[in-house]
């Protein structure tokens, strides 16, 4: 025999009935027990308070921190620089809003003094950029210096002199890409 397969040692054991079929009894004697459990006070305060927002990591919940400038009026001047259509895809934004993409992925982006860079993305492009970061932040990065110059929102300033820019409800936009 292999010396590994000696090594190896069973650290835990498994509950008896995994792996088993279950009799009908069994099986409404379980569904009791872990209604009884889902539906207890403690519970749900336990899975409220994941739920809350942030990500779940093992027993602590992570709640990604933005800088105070992060507001809905700048992610709106943002949406709207890029006339209410994904950077991506061109998809333009029908009911539900774009997300607004930090570029570099830093929440501090507005208070740090790090570049600005924000671009309007659809909920399937958006999805995307949580894979391959360093391609997306060349990509975006790019796109932003090569055909807006750099610039990824309007400022107040220039909402204030037309305020037409912003859309409020149903946005109407053109149809074609931003991109062309």
């Amino acid at each position: 025999m292999h010396i590994s397969a000696l090594i190896r040692v069973k650290t835990h054991k498994m509950p008896s009935w995994v792996g088993r079929n279950l009799s009908d009894t069994h099986k409404a004697k379980l569904r009791v027990v872990t209604k009884h459990i889902h539906s207890s006070e403690e519970y749900r305060i336990k899975i409220g308070d994941i739920m809350k927002g942030g990500y779940w990591y093992g027993n602590v919940t992570y709640r990604p921190t933005y800088c105070e400038l992060w507001t809905p009026d700048l992610r709106e001047r943002t949406r709207a620089f890029f006339n209410y259509r994904c950077v991506e895809c061109g998809k333009p934004q029908n009911g539900k809003k774009l997300c607004v993409h930090h570029v570099h992925y830093n929440k501090k982006t507005c208070c740090d003094g790090s570049p600005r860079d924000l671009v309007a993305l659809c909920v399937s492009c958006h999805s995307a950029t949580n894979t391959h970061r360093d391609y997306w932040e060349k990509h975006f990065t790019e796109i932003l210096k090569i055909n807006f110059g750099g610039k990824c929102f309007f400022t107040k300033d220039e909402i204030n002199e037309n305020p037409g820019l912003l859309q409020h409800g149903e946005p109407e936009c053109n149809k074609t890409n931003i991109r062309s």
